[in-house]
C-alpha cells in the first residue's frame, strides 16, 4: 500500500472519530436537544401609573411595576442605582419634589427624604393656636379647600329674643379673616383622593388664641362656613417692640383691640360667650314695651297684728293673686347662649 493512501485513511479515521465525539456531546445519539444560551434576566422597574404632582403624597394606586423597555436600556445604565425597589409599597406616602409624568420611572432624586410629616404644633405660626372643624361640602367650597389655603370663617345663626323666641331672624357674620388651613381629612399627609359622598370634611384651622376660642364656641351656636380668601389678605401676628407679638389691626373696629382679647384668653381672665356674638352681629339692646306699673299692696291689720295682704292691679283695680315662690333648687335658669341683652343664638332650623 502506498504511503499517501495510508495517510489519507488515517486522516479520514481521525475526522470520523471527531465527528462521533461531537455528535455524542451534542446529544444526537440519545435524542437530546442542543443546549440553548441562557436568556438575559427581565428587568422590572417602578413607574408612575398616573401623573403625580409635587408635594402630594404618593399612594400605591398611583404607581405600578413593569418591564424595562428596549428604548430605556441606555438610560437604565445611568439611573439604575437611583431607582426605587420594584414594589408599589416602596413609593407609598413618599413626597415628590417635582411633577412626575405617567409611565416615567420613579427615581430617588424625585422624592423628598423619607420622613414622618410635621405634627400640628410644628405647623403653627408662633403665637397662634388651632381649632378643629368638620363641615359638609356645601359649606367649605365643595371640599376643594386644601392645606395651606387661607379662608374667612363665617357664622350663620338663628337669633331671637330670649323672652320671645317664636319670632327670630337668621343672620351671617364673620368670625375670623384670612386664617390658614394647616391640615385636612384628619391626615398629616396631603393626598389626592376623592372625598366620600355625604361625609363631612375635616379641617384644622390656625388662628390667634381669641379667634380660636370664638370659633370653638360659635360652632355650637350656628353653622360655620369656610370661604376661600387671598393669602395677601391674611391677618398675621406681627413682632412689635421688644419682640412682643401684636394681633391688632388699628384701622378695623373689630380687630383694633385684638391684643387685649388675646391677652385675656392667655391669662385665663376672659371667657367667650354670647356677648361676643352680640358684638360680631352688631346687636344692641332689645326694645321691649315698658313694664306695667307696680301693683298696690294693701296690708290687712286686726288690732295691731297683721292678718294678711291683698294685691290690686294699679291700672284696673282688680285683685290679683300673690305670686308663688318656686321651691329651693328650682329657680329659673338662664337660657343657654343668652347674651347680656337677652339674645339667644341657635343653629338654624332646617
Amino acid at each position: 500500500m502506498r504511503a499517501s493512501t495510508l495517510f489519507a485513511l488515517t486522516v479520514a479515521a481521525l475526522l470520523a472519530l471527531g465527528a462521533a465525539v461531537g455528535a455524542k456531546y451534542l446529544g444526537l445519539f440519545n435524542g437530546e436537544k442542543p443546549r440553548a444560551e441562557r436568556p438575559e434576566p427581565t428587568i422590572r422597574i417602578l413607574v408612575a401609573r398616573t401623573n403625580i404632582y409635587e408635594g402630594v403624597a404618593i399612594t400605591t394606586d398611583q404607581v405600578q411595576v413593569r418591564n424595562l423597555r428596549a428604548d430605556e436600556v441606555d438610560s437604565y445604565k445611568v439611573w439604575k442605582d437611583k431607582l426605587l425597589p420594584p414594589s408599589v409599597v416602596a413609593a407609598h406616602l413618599r413626597i415628590p419634589k417635582r411633577n412626575i409624568e405617567a409611565d416615567k420611572p420613579i427615581l430617588k432624586d424625585d422624592l423628598e427624604d423619607l420622613a414622618f410629616p410635621e405634627g400640628v404644633p410644628l405647623r403653627l405660626t408662633p403665637g397662634m393656636r388651632s381649632v378643629h372643624l368638620e363641615l359638609p361640602k356645601d359649606r367649605c367650597a365643595g371640599g376643594l379647600i386644601a392645606r395651606g389655603d387661607h379662608v374667612d370663617v363665617l357664622l350663620t345663626s338663628q337669633i331671637c329674643d330670649g323672652e320671645n323666641c317664636k319670632v327670630s331672624t337668621i343672620e351671617t357674620a364673620t368670625l375670623a379673616r384670612g386664617v390658614r388651613v394647616i391640615a385636612k381629612r384628619n391626615n398629616l399627609w396631603t393626598v389626592l383622593r376623592p372625598l366620600p359622598e355625604n361625609q363631612p370634611v375635616s379641617f384644622e384651622i390656625e388662628a390667634n388664641p381669641y379667634r380660636v376660642a370664638l370659633i370653638a364656641y360659635a360652632k355650637h351656636r350656628g353653622l360655620i362656613t369656610l370661604v376661600p380668601s387671598r393669602k395677601e389678605e391674611a391677618i398675621k401676628p406681627i413682632a412689635g417692640q421688644g419682640g412682643r407679638v401684636t394681633y391688632a389691626v388699628l384701622d378695623s373696629p373689630e380687630f383694633a383691640d385684638e391684643d387685649a382679647k388675646v391677652g385675656g384668653i392667655l391669662r385665663g381672665e376672659r371667657t367667650v360667650g354670647a356677648a361676643d356674638l352680640e358684638r360680631i352681629f352688631k346687636l344692641g339692646p332689645i326694645k321691649r314695651p315698658s313694664p306695667p306699673p307696680p301693683p298696690y299692696f294693701i296690708q290687712q291689720i286686726s288690732g295691731v297684728a297683721p292678718v294678711g295682704e291683698s294685691i290690686f292691679d294699679r291700672q284696673t283695680g282688680t285683685r290679683i293673686p300673690r305670686p308663688t315662690t318656686p321651691p329651693a333648687g328650682q329657680e329659673q335658669q338662664t337660657v343657654l347662649g343668652q347674651s347680656r341683652f337677652g339674645y339667644v343664638f341657635k343653629i338654624p332650623e332646617t
